[in-house]
């Protein structure tokens, strides 16, 4: 899983990855709360993760391209992003561990 910066406030979430140019490898964030993403003024694609409030996956979506919104569903509560391809497996009803 990747190294993960959280986005636990207004101004962070608003801003997210808004304006980076790319992740390191490795690199992620964590937005919560958090039920829908967009992904207008980004410069690369990612891939998502949405979480519920026990931290299991409702949702994976990957390849998602600047310009989209992205419903992670009415039980989701946060959102994992990275750069599309750094993903590790992981399927809806997965635990995801974050410390």
């Amino acid at each position: 899983m990747p190294q993960l910066d959280i986005a636990d406030t207004f101004g962070r979430r608003a801003i997210g990855l808004i304006g980076r140019g790319r992740l390191d490898a490795g690199q992620g964030l964590l937005i919560q709360p958090c039920r829908m993403i967009h992904t207008f003024f980004m410069r690369f694609t990612l891939d998502l993760i949405f979480l519920d409030r026990t931290q299991h996956v409702v949702k994976v979506v990957r390849n998602t391209k600047p310009g989209r919104i992205v419903w992670g569903g009415g039980n989701a509560c946060s959102v994992v992003e990275t750069q599309s391809g750094w993903l590790p497996p992981v399927e809806k009803g997965d635990l995801l561990l974050i410390a």
